[in-house]
C-alpha cells in the first residue's frame, strides 16, 4: 500500500514538473521580443580615445536587464549604418540611441529619420554640440535626455528644439567637454536612462538618480524639465 502511494505521488510530481516546463517553453517562445531593447552608441568627433567613456557606457549597457543588443560604439558619421540596422530591427524591440558630442547629434539625426518609418525611438545625449548639426527632437521620440554644459565653447551645449518628444529631460552639469564622457555622473545619466527604457521597473531608479545628483529644477514646461546640479 505504502509503495503504491509512493509510486503515485512520484508520477504526479513528474507530471507537474512536465506541465510547468511546458508552460515555461510556451511563454518564452510566444514572447521572444517582449521588453527587448536595442541600443546604438556613438563616439564624438576626433580620435576614439577622446571618447573612450562611450566604450564604458556600451560595455555596461550590455549587462542591463532588458537590453537585447548594443551596437557600437560607432563613429559619429556612421548614421546610415545605424539607420539601416534600426530599420531591420524587430518591430517589437525598443530602439535607443546614445551619443557623446557630435555623436549626440548623430543619435538625434538617426532617431529623427526613423519618424518617416513610424518607428518610436529614445535618445540620450551627452554634451551634443552646436557645431555638428542642429537636429530637432521629433514626435516619434518617446524619451529624450540631454546632459549638457555651458562651459564648453558650444561643443557640449546644444539643446535641441522641435516638436516635443513625449518626455524630455535637460540636465546641466558643469564638466568640461573633453572630460564629460569619462565623468561618472554623465555616464550614470546615460546608463540609468538606458536601464529605464529597457526595463520599465527601473524608471523610479532613474528619477531617484536625477533627484539625488541634479536636484534643482530650473524650469518645467508640460513634458519638458530642466535640471541642474
Amino acid at each position: 500500500m505504502g509503495q503504491s502511494m509512493g509510486t503515485k505521488s512520484t508520477e504526479r510530481s513528474v507530471v507537474v514538473r512536465r506541465y510547468i516546463y511546458a508552460l515555461v517553453v510556451l511563454a518564452t517562445s510566444a514572447w521572444p521580443a517582449f521588453g527587448a531593447t536595442d541600443v546604438w552608441v556613438f563616439y564624438g568627433a576626433g580620435p576614439r580615445y577622446l571618447s573612450a567613456g562611450m566604450d564604458i557606457i556600451a560595455r555596461r549597457a550590455r549587462t542591463l536587464s532588458g537590453v537585447n543588443l548594443v551596437h557600437g560604439p560607432y563613429d559619429y558619421r556612421e548614421t546610415q549604418r545605424a539607420y539601416n540596422e534600426a530599420i531591420a530591427a524587430n518591430h517589437e524591440h525598443s530602439l535607443a540611441f546614445v551619443g557623446y558630442s557630435c555623436g549626440g547629434n548623430a543619435a538625434l539625426a538617426v532617431a529623427g529619420a526613423l519618424a518617416h518609418n513610424n518607428r518610436t525611438a529614445h535618445v540620450i545625449t551627452l554634451q551634443p554640440s552646436i557645431w555638428c548639426g542642429r537636429y530637432p527632437t521629433t514626435s516619434n521620440m518617446r524619451y529624450f535626455q540631454d546632459t549638457w554644459s555651458y562651459w564648453t565653447g558650444g561643443l557640449g551645449a546644444y539643446q535641441p528644439e522641435g516638436p516635443p518628444a513625449h518626455y524630455t529631460t535637460f540636465i546641466q552639469r558643469p564638466e568640461r567637454h573633453l572630460r564629460a564622457d569619462d565623468d561618472p555622473e554623465y555616464q550614470q545619466d546615460a546608463l540609468y536612462a538606458i536601464g529605464a527604457i529597457a526595463d520599465p521597473s527601473r524608471r523610479g531608479a532613474l528619477e531617484r538618480h536625477l533627484q539625488r545628483t541634479a536636484p534643482y529644477i530650473v524650469r518645467q514646461d508640460a513634458q519638458v524639465i530642466w535640471r541642474r546640479e
